[in-house]
């Protein structure tokens, strides 16, 4: 085979950049390439780049994992970010674990469900869980502007003492539950506490279709303790 036979040959092996310029197939550094790849792969898996960048620099690909989610400085790519999430906690659930606590704050509270390890999921649930306690609004919010157009509502009910046997146990804790209710009228100035009908009758109104233009509230159930 002659010279320019073999360099035709070549040349069709070498790598090209979409608009046909030579290029290198790789940067030689599993995170740049792994960097480089995000903004185009929607609807492809690059799992083993990440594992590869992984394994070559954990903080770094970590660092490049929360980029690709980051709505508001990085590439805002929702799914490739939790297919490796995914990939990622199914290699080190440790290490999935311990960036938890980015993953709403860089993305949705609904990223949060890609946590399947038990250790994990239970500590999604448990920060899920402790937003909804702090009253802030940001995970019902969040999560009624993401589905608005779905169809999908979403609110969140602030009650306040209920007398229901889950507060018994905190009762005793103050004092018992006699303490509790003689000195109610300090932090609920209803001045008793609520009954369970009354939060149940709440979440059925919300659920029909009597309520169908609310969504991303945050209805207080509380006595007027939220109005002290």
């Amino acid at each position: 085979m002659n010279t320019f036979a073999n360099a035709v040959l070549n040349d069709s092996i070498t790598p090209r950049t979409a608009n046909g310029m030579r290029a290198h197939a790789t940067t030689s550094s599993a995170v740049l390439d792994l960097f480089g790849m995000i903004g185009s792969a929607r609807g492809k898996d690059v799992s083993q780049h990440f594992m590869a960048a992984i394994g070559e620099n954990e903080e770094l690909a970590v660092r490049t994992l929360l980029w690709a989610r980051d709505i508001r400085g990085g590439a805002g790519e929702r799914q490739t970010f939790r297919n490796l999430l995914a990939a990622l906690e199914k290699a080190n659930p440790s290490l999935a674990g311990r960036i938890m606590h980015k993953v709403p704050e860089l993305g949705r509270w609904d990223d949060l469900f890609v946590y399947t390890d038990h250790v994990n999921r239970l500590a999604a649930f448990e920060m899920i869980g402790q937003a909804l306690r702090d009253q802030n609004g940001l995970f019902t919010r969040g999560v009624a502007l993401d589905y608005a157009k779905t169809g999908i509502r979403c609110n969140a009910i602030c009650p306040g003492w209920v007398d229901t046997p889950i507060n018994y146990a905190h009762a005793d804790l103050l004092g018992g539950l006699q303490k509790v209710y003689d000195g109610i009228s300090s932090f609920q100035p209803i001045g008793r506490p609520g009954e369970p009908r009354e939060i149940a009758h709440l979440v059925l109104f919300l659920a029909s279709d009597e309520a169908s233009f609310i969504t991303g509230s945050i209805i207080s159930a509380d006595g007027g303790m939220s109005a002290m």
